[in-house]
């Protein structure tokens, strides 16, 4: 069901109204409302970004149910900063889609940006994730 942006408007009258819908109504996996711009939002209401959701609920073109996001646990090492994560991810520029565009992407929590990646891109991620941490601990155990 398509509705037009006057009609969208007139209901969902402030950020948090559209997060709410979002969240709530079309089940879609989103960060923390304070951390998300009302840009990226509107992207999402309007297609242009993709998105998460937990099932089918009167919401079109929904990529991944929020019930099977993968949740991915990575140690705060200097090779698995948020930086060097989404340099890695850049290189596979459809998950660049569900991500807010560059200037919003610090606001967004480390681990909403690694379950999103994982749940997106799969074990391809994890496998790199795990290299960096048997990277890291055999660096260690060199220099002890």
């Amino acid at each position: 069901m398509q509705i037009s942006a006057k009609e969208f408007s007139s209901k969902y009258n402030s950020k948090y109204e559209i997060y709410r819908f979002l969240t709530v109504d079309c089940k879609y996996y989103l960060s923390p409302y304070n951390t998300v711009s009302i840009y990226f939002l509107k992207d999402i209401a309007s297609g242009s970004k993709k998105r998460t959701a937990n099932f089918y609920h009167n919401c079109n073109s929904i990529d991944v149910k929020c019930s099977a996001v993968k949740h991915l646990y990575a140690p705060l090492y200097e090779s698995l900063s948020i930086a060097a994560i989404l340099n890695e991810t850049k290189k596979n520029p459809p998950v660049m889609r569900y991500l807010p565009d560059d200037k919003d992407l610090p606001r967004l929590p480390r681990q909403y940006i690694l379950n999103l990646i994982y749940t997106v891109v799969g074990a391809e991620f994890e496998q790199w994730v795990h290299h960096h941490i048997q990277e890291r601990n055999q660096n260690r155990a060199e220099e002890k």
